[in-house]
């Protein structure tokens, strides 16, 4: 199995996990990323106030980890990052694509 699809069961299964456990749905819907595809920054866009949020790449290397709701990829290599956004008691996570 290749790393692309590794990640991707990882993802659906967290995904799933999450979201059968609670109500998450709800909490989902509340972060908007965009734009995904990036090329330069991202904005993290939600009606909740207090989250945090780590950027991994593939490698599971953590690249940065804040609060603030731009992330800027300018020099950030092109390829495919993960974004796990904290709030409350859940965990969020987004596949991010630098082109």
């Amino acid at each position: 199995m290749d790393i692309d699809s590794a990640l991707e069961a990882w993802l659906f299964f967290e995904l799933s996990i999450n979201n059968s456990l609670s109500d998450n749905n709800l909490l989902t819907d509340n972060f908007i990323v965009s734009p995904n595809p990036v090329k330069e920054k991202i904005i993290i866009q939600s009606t909740l106030n207090n989250y945090t949020y780590s950027l991994y790449d593939l490698s599971g290397k953590k690249i940065t980890e804040d609060n603030n709701p731009v992330i800027d990829f300018t020099y950030k290599q092109k390829g495919t990052y993960l974004l796990k956004i904290y709030s409350e008691n859940i965990t969020i996570t987004k596949k991010i694509i630098k082109q």
